[in-house]
């Protein structure tokens, strides 16, 4: 049985400095760039036993994992509830610590029979940088006009219409 508080796998010293450097960035950072920073302070240390460090990690809920797309999976050690923002354009994270409206909740559960234990939202779009670089090739094809911000109409849920 394990001590309470404890961590909910063997803490070898790989796994210990990859979820220091994960829970260190600020960047959430991908594989390749974890590996960089723990060979830094170790410089022996191999690929594959970092990646296999961060699964173990992210299957015992100590990091989490977050899918973009195309690009590389990237990593955040803040595991407390927040959001994300994630550019589609260039595979940037933001965290989002603007508090979400959770009053569809009831409705979901009403509708799946669900009990929800946790939410995360994935807000995804553009970043500024890509935004702009992305208006500025429209503005130079000769488009004349710039997208809206939303794919979606204000008020639309984007689930289909039951009819």
């Amino acid at each position: 049985m394990t001590e309470p508080g404890a961590p909910p796998i063997r803490m070898t010293m790989q796994r210990r400095a990859v979820l220091q450097v994960v829970r260190e960035a600020c960047d959430h950072p991908t594989a390749i760039e974890i590996f960089e920073r723990v060979r830094a302070r170790y410089p022996h240390i191999a690929y594959s036993t970092v990646y296999t460090a961060l699964n173990a990690l992210v299957e015992a809920g100590l990091v989490r994992e977050l899918r973009i797309g195309k690009h590389p999976t990237r990593y955040d050690g803040r595991i407390e509830h927040h959001h994300h923002a994630l550019c589609e354009g260039c595979g940037r994270v933001v965290e989002v610590e603007v508090g979400l409206c959770t009053c569809q909740l009831e409705a979901i559960r009403s509708e799946t029979g669900f009990q929800v234990r946790q939410l995360h939202v994935e807000i995804r779009g553009l970043c500024p940088e890509c935004r702009a670089r992305k208006e500025s090739e429209d503005t130079h094809a000769g488009s004349g006009h710039a997208e809206s911000d939303l794919d979606v109409a204000p008020g639309d849920t984007g689930a289909p219409a039951r009819g």
